[in-house]
């Protein structure tokens, strides 16, 4: 019997065949009386039977026929694994190979420009391919971007154009850029994701070799003079094709004129460094920005402590009450300090705790630690510093904040053991963020005998 209470095939097939004991035959015909499923199937079944054997035999023996079997040998490598990760690692260096020597094609975009434009192709073009210039005529600016990498701003009268090399792709991905400026003056600062890339900025007398950082590069062909101004980061700046030069630092300025070496570095008036926050203001930033470089240099800065600029046209909502309080703190950076602003900072202090959206709590944050810093409050200025490590960990800043607990640790509070648990957890946490050299330069600086021992 089957599951369901029925008599299965077999059983059917087997009681035709006379095949079952008496019991079994017994028990099968009285559940057939009564079951006109099961009756169905066995004549159903009978019918089947009847047929077959109603066909006509055979001629010749059926053995005969058949094919004789083919067997086919199995041939089974001596060593699998070895065999497949051979041919994995030669087809990922063919690939590498390949995608290291591939030339970028990633076009220079054109944000925002007057009518007065003229590139290569001629005007109404919104993107520069590598090779191609562009000039610059009066009145007004032109902002161009290489896509997550450079932002700049033509100022009139600017002649430029530019080259993209390949890329080495076991090294980063990041390219090699290089920005040839014949005339004029351009405005430069590199994104988030620049750090890593290279950049070289040529003009007729200098090449600059940029780090992540926020300058201007003004060339003079009448007088043959090229002047570097750097807000955040560091330049190295040397006579062109010339590897002597010097490192221009965050709030410097240099000059090479003919094929002199660069001036001594002095430092950026106020208005110098005001003029240069136009570098904040090219295309679409974010809600708020940190002036600040790519690398180790941006806790410097940040420490003197950073200018912050405040887009206000993408972030209407922003109280006015914050955006003046900043405007002059920043006017107070400008003319050398905020011993006179401690009201002010505890004002935008307490207007910060209100609010929540990172893209905004964040920066002001960094900003009004370093404020505090810089009025010798430092474990109030570090507090900040670990309300972004402790609520917005993910953030691109949140390396910046802790690199700056580290170097708070070693020089205003004279605390090694505690800026080495900083910036070893820097190492950890963030292993590819600008700062891990400035961790590193640290720790085997800290774990250099001295000299007494």
């Amino acid at each position: 019997m089957s599951l369901w209470g029925h008599s299965s095939s077999e059983t059917l097939s087997r009681m035709l065949d006379e095949m079952l004991d008496v019991k079994e035959q017994a028990a099968t015909r009285k559940h057939l009386a009564t079951c006109l499923e099961c009756e169905h199937r066995l004549r159903a079944a009978a019918k089947v039977k009847q047929a077959l054997g109603s066909m006509p035999p055979l001629e010749g023996n059926p053995l005969e026929m058949l094919q004789p079997p083919v067997f086919v040998p199995i041939i089974r490598p001596a060593f699998p694994l070895l065999g497949f990760v051979i041919g994995l690692i030669a087809g990922l260096v063919l690939l590498a190979g390949f995608l290291s020597l591939r030339p970028m094609h990633t076009p220079m975009k054109i944000i925002s420009a007057p009518t007065a434009l003229i590139a290569s192709e001629g005007p109404g073009k919104t993107e520069l391919e590598p090779g191609e210039a562009v000039n610059t005529l009066v009145p007004g600016d032109v902002d161009l971007e290489i896509p997550h990498q450079v932002l700049l701003r033509l100022k009139p009268g600017t002649t430029m154009s530019w080259e993209e090399r390949n890329r080495a792709w076991l090294f980063g991905g990041r390219p090699n850029i290089v920005l040839n400026v014949m005339r004029g003056e351009v405005l430069a600062r590199t994104q988030d994701r620049f750090w890593g890339s290279h950049l070289a900025i040529r003009t007729p007398t200098a090449i600059a070799m940029v780090k992540g950082t926020a300058l201007s590069v003004k060339v003079e062909p009448d007088q043959d003079a090229t002047t570097l101004k750097v807000l955040a980061g560091q330049v190295f700046f040397s006579p062109y094709l010339d590897k002597v030069g010097m490192n221009v630092r965050s709030g410097q300025t240099s000059q090479i004129q003919g094929k002199r070496l660069p001036s001594p570095a002095q430092a950026l008036s106020p208005a110098e460094r005001k003029q240069l926050l136009d570098t904040y203001r090219i295309g679409l930033d974010p809600t708020a920005a940190l002036v600040v470089g790519g690398g180790p240099e941006r806790v410097e800065e940040l420490l003197q402590p950073a200018l912050l600029f405040l887009s206000f046209n993408h972030h209407p909502g922003l109280q006015p009450f914050i955006r003046n309080l900043v405007e002059e703190l920043n006017a107070a950076l400008l003319e050398g300090g905020l011993s006179s602003q401690v009201n002010r900072v505890q004002a935008l202090e307490v207007a910060v705790v209100g609010i929540s959206d990172p893209g905004l709590a964040v920066p002001l944050r960094m900003y009004v630690g370093a404020c505090e810093i810089s009025l010798g409050k430092v474990l109030r200025g570090r507090s900040h510093f670990h309300w972004v490590m402790d609520r917005n960990p993910q953030h691109p800043q949140a390396s910046l904040a802790l690199a700056a607990l580290g170097v708070t640790a070693e020089k205003q509070l004279h605390n090694p053991e505690l800026a080495q648990a900083a910036f070893q957890q820097l190492l950890s946490q963030y292993p590819r963020s600008p700062e891990v050299s400035l961790a590193r330069e640290f720790l085997s600086r800290y774990s250099r005998p001295s000299r007494g021992n």
